[in-house]
């Protein structure tokens, strides 16, 4: 036997290449990727090899096994013959290389060494209390746990096997995808592992009844596996785990075909988990595969699992307490009806006072908040209901507040809108942040009860009520440009602080059942819905700040020419700009002794258009000043004695 070498932190010795008698002396090696199996008993080598065979025959490449006997580190492994670690019959080329102890870094470096285009590793079942001595539960549990943690983030596609298919050939094969469309790596597999007479049996799970299935199901069947080598038999029911569990019952199927299910924070970029569900149920040999991520995407699940990891999870009496709370709170009673209209009169005369002491005390009788932060839940448990519920709180409660505001608009007597108005009226990124972190706060409270003297903080920040009452304000005064931007920011409040809400339950925990496939869609949905309205409510956020910037701009040029252009001692005292359809007005004030107002606007427009390049008409306001000196004071003549 060969000196052994250092791979990877593992000793292994030179592979050893195993032609067996069903494959000639002089058949030329295969030039494709090869296949690698890991093992750690000789049992488990020659199932794996079992199956390892027809799949490296069907795509002409080679096998390797890497085998790491189990044994402590500190005694050496039982040494085997090559021979004896592979089936009588084998329709591939086999190259053992070997490794000193059982791991499943040996098995990834021999992927990754031998740039295999698919790893075959063997689930263990988890220890059953009572069997065995605890040494032995405890060495079962370790390589249960090493097969999970290489199959879940493996170096190539990865197949878990349970069962042993017994030499016999596959002719029936139950298919059933993670995610409605199997992916190509389980349908080659499906290819390989059909025998030359077998059949693919494509189970189409929704949740509700559906009498043919999907045409992109089928063009990729057609594709992958040939247009009469298949069937697709559709299933209703909440899980994909129970539709397979009930149609092995109706059913004989050689080999059970699935796929790992994403069931994270958000599946697409979350880890896939084992299907254990169907593994410890099943009595026919079961192939579990796994595609490998992007690096980004495993850098992004690392990073998202500290951050988890940070924050201590709510356990499940934690989490129905949250949403027991929420659900009854945003609920649409008398009382939240009735603060409702408080809340909303005294945010209109705050505004219409112009004072900030009323506007925050409008801001904590307010009840809006909890609906809001409902809904962030809602869409995280992809609960419809729940999500009707919370909508139809705000929907009637911004539909309640409106009219008040534009009533206490038209009754109190005004003639301009005060400034506490105004400042509503021109939402900014500021304000999105100020929203987003008011709901991540929101969310935080709520699922921490013993923070939840916090809450009328957040109430505060989150000033949900006063652009509300401010839109309908502007709106009865009949200026209506205002009123939209207030009724802007009043929507980026409430689907920021949603979206933030959302996150924050994620991060502790709450996600929608991965089984029932109507709140997973209705998870997608919701989070659909208000990534739509943020980016719109962003985009109309850009536009405004873009044209207040230009309209500021704009308004510092002019004062810098009419500053320039001013008599020594008169002095510049406003500036209003308007830039509508292209047409460039200016209304300039001036503190002034010497100027007049007919013979210097044109002569002060010329200079502007010059200035500017474009046409300007000016409306020059001139606001006398008399100037004069002081007459100093005769003094008293002397007084003699």
């Amino acid at each position: 036997m060969s000196r052994p070498r250092r791979i990877l932190g593992r000793s292994y010795t030179h592979p050893v290449s195993v032609a067996t008698d069903d494959i000639p002396a002089e058949e030329p090696r295969a030039t494709a990727r090869p296949v690698v199996v890991g093992a750690s008993r000789p049992e488990e080598a020659r199932r794996l090899l079992s199956i390892a065979g027809p799949v490296a025959r069907a795509r002409g490449a080679e096998v390797v096994l890497a085998y790491a006997p189990e044994a402590p580190p500190d005694v050496d492994a039982e040494v085997i013959d090559d021979r004896e670690l592979i089936p009588d019959r084998m329709s591939a080329r086999v190259t053992v290389n070997r490794y000193r102890h059982s791991d499943e870094s040996a098995f990834r470096a021999a992927a990754v060494e031998h740039d295999a285009s698919l790893l075959i590793i063997e689930w263990r079942d988890p220890p059953q209390d009572g069997a065995g001595t605890a040494e032995e539960r405890a060495a079962q549990r370790r390589a249960s746990k090493r097969a999970e943690r290489l199959f879940l983030d493996p170096p190539c596609e990865a197949w878990l096997v349970h069962g042993s298919l017994g030499g016999r050939e596959i002719r029936s094969v139950l298919l059933v995808p993670a995610n409605g469309l199997p992916q190509p790596g389980t349908l080659r597999a499906a290819r390989d592992l059909r025998g030359s007479e077998g059949r693919v049996v494509a189970l189409d799970v929704h949740s509700k009844e559906v009498v043919e299935p999907g045409p992109g199901l089928v063009q990729r069947l057609d594709d992958e596996l040939g247009h009469d080598r298949y069937e697709v038999r559709s299933a209703r029911s909440k899980s994909r785990e129970r539709a397979a569990l009930e149609e092995l019952g109706r059913h004989a199927y050689d080999l059970l075909l699935a796929e790992a299910p994403a069931e994270g924070v958000v599946p697409w970029l979350a880890a896939p988990e084992v299907p254990a569900e169907i593994i410890e149920r099943v009595d026919v040999p079961t192939v579990i595969v796994n595609r490998p991520q992007a690096r980004a995407v495993v850098a992004f699940r690392r990073w998202w699992d500290r951050i988890y990891q940070w924050t201590e999870s709510l356990d499940d009496e934690q989490r129905i307490r949250v949403y027991s709370d929420l659900r009854r709170s945003a609920r649409v009673d008398r009382d939240f009806l009735t603060l409702t209209v408080i809340s909303t009169a005294i945010a209109a005369l705050g505004l219409l006072l112009n004072s900030a002491a009323v506007i925050i005390g409008a801001m904590l009788v307010a009840p809006f908040m909890s609906p809001l932060i409902a809904l962030g839940l809602a869409i995280v448990y992809g609960d419809p209901r729940f999500m009707r519920v919370a909508v139809t709180a705000i929907i009637r409660g911004t539909l309640l507040a409106y009219p008040i505001g534009i009533l206490l608009g038209v009754l109190v007597p005004q003639i301009d809108l005060g400034g506490e108005v105004l400042a509503r009226t021109e939402p900014s990124g500021l304000d999105l942040i100020v929203a987003l972190l008011s709901g991540a706060a929101g969310a935080y409270a709520y699922a921490r009860r013993d923070l939840s003297a916090a809450l009328p903080g957040v109430a505060i920040a989150a000033a949900l009520v006063p652009p509300l009452a401010a839109s309908a304000i502007a709106l009865g005064s009949a200026e209506y440009t205002a009123a939209a931007g207030a009724a802007l920011l009043y929507v980026m409040n409430v689907t920021t602080i949603s979206a933030a809400a959302a996150v924050i339950f994620l991060w502790f925990g709450f996600r929608p059942e991965g089984q029932r496939l109507g709140r997973m869609r209705a998870f997608f949905r919701g989070f659909a819905v208000i990534i739509v309205l943020i980016a719109a409510v962003t985009a109309a956020v850009v536009v405004l700040g873009n044209r207040d910037r230009s309209v500021a701009q704009l308004e510092r040029s002019v004062a810098d020419v009419v500053e320039g252009w001013l008599p020594e001692g008169d002095s510049l005292d406003d500036i209003e700009v308007q830039d509508a359809s292209g047409d460039l007005s200016i209304r300039v004030r001036i503190e002034s002794s010497t100027l007049r107002v007919s013979d210097d606007a044109a002569a002060l427009a010329a200079l502007l258009a010059d200035d500017l390049g474009r046409p300007v008409s000016v409306d020059l306001v001139v606001i006398p000043v008399v100037r004069g000196a002081a007459a100093t004071p005769t003094p008293e003549p002397a007084q003699g004695p």
